[in-house]
């Protein structure tokens, strides 16, 4: 089984409309839909937007599904003079930059209990994903890397978070992998993030987010069909 997850419904609808044999399962507050993809069993969830909709979203997918692998797919704001408007970002490595227990003598931004600052994604999971992004949008820029989360949308008054984050040594930033990933690590299921870059995390978005999500999203199913032909 492959589990997907997305923060908003716009980032899924797209993988949804390619399911075939769908059915929709209410587990707790989540819709699950549950059905093929490419022949592939596979169970798709919007978490809603933020960490703790997220870990909650992938708790429960796991206990109830037991994926062997969980894709987090959406947009992120670019942490990296790499990434652009319509980049990709493939994470390597993910880390909550709004976690701090370091007054107490933790290293900063470590989750306790696992006792990690960062989740590492499988190399060659992320090498083949990587690979096929590259492949499918010659015209983007593709970068592996940190993805850093927090639970605060980066830009007004909180664009000076940006800088925490890519001193951390995030490429992006976004408000659910790092959670989701964590959730992963303590259930160990393989966790796989890839980003679409929506803006450069300083209040910049485009025009229409709306429009800019929807090709996000077609964009994202484009590469998911082939990245699972490999999982």
């Amino acid at each position: 089984m492959i589990g997907i997850i997305t923060a908003m419904k716009i980032e899924s609808e797209t993988v949804l409309s390619s399911m075939t044999s769908v059915r929709k399962e209410k587990v707790c507050a989540f819709d699950f839909y549950v059905g093929k993809l490419l022949g592939r069993d596979t169970v798709l969830c919007v978490s809603g937007v933020g960490k703790v909709n997220a870990a909650a979203c992938t708790q429960t997918l796991i206990i109830k599904y037991s994926p062997k692998i969980i894709i987090n797919i959406g947009v992120a704001g670019s942490a990296s003079r790499l990434l652009g408007v319509g980049d990709f970002a493939v994470g390597e490595a993910y880390f909550q930059f709004d976690v701090d227990t370091s007054p107490v003598g933790d290293p900063k931004y470590m989750i306790s209990g696992i006792n990690k600052i960062y989740i590492d994604s499988k190399k060659e999971t992320v090498e083949k994903a990587t690979e096929i992004a590259k492949s499918l949008f010659p015209a983007h820029s593709v970068v592996s890397g940190k993805i850093g989360s927090s639970d605060k949308f980066i830009g007004g008054e909180n664009a000076c978070l940006k800088d925490v984050a890519t001193e951390a040594g995030a490429v992006c930033v976004d408000m659910e992998s790092g959670a989701i990933a964590q959730v992963a690590c303590i259930n160990q299921v393989e966790f796989l993030a890839v980003r679409t870059i929506s803006d450069s995390a300083d209040g910049d978005a485009p025009a229409s987010f709306s429009d800019f999500c929807e090709e996000s999203a077609r964009r994202a199913e484009e590469w998911l069909r082939e990245f699972i032909l490999h999982v």
